[in-house]
C-alpha cells in the first residue's frame, strides 16, 4: 500500500516503504523472524477490513467460505 496522505496536522511515516521494502520484502522479514503472514492472505486480495463495502467480490466470496459468521454479520450491517 502506498499510504494515506492529506489529513491536515497528521505526520505520516512509512518506514518500510521509505526503505524500499515491498510486499515480498515484508514476507522475507517475517520468515527470517520465524513468523508468517496471517492465513487470510491465502484468500484475500488485501489485508484491509473484512467488512469493507468496496472490497473485491472474490474477498466477499472468501469471507463467506472461510468465515460465514462474519459474512452474515456484514450482511446484517448492510
Amino acid at each position: 500500500r502506498e499510504g494515506n496522505y492529506g489529513i491536515e496536522g497528521v505526520t505520516y511515516a512509512y518506514p518500510l516503504q521509505e526503505h524500499g521494502v515491498d510486499f515480498q520484502g515484508v514476507q522475507d522479514i517475517l520468515r527470517a523472524s520465524g513468523l508468517r503472514l496471517p492465513d487470510f492472505y491465502r484468500w484475500r486480495s488485501t489485508g484491509g477490513c473484512w467488512m469493507c463495502p468496496w472490497q473485491r467480490a472474490s474477498d466477499w466470496k472468501g469471507l463467506k467460505r472461510h468465515h460465514p459468521e462474519l459474512f452474515l454479520q456484514a450482511v446484517d450491517e448492510e
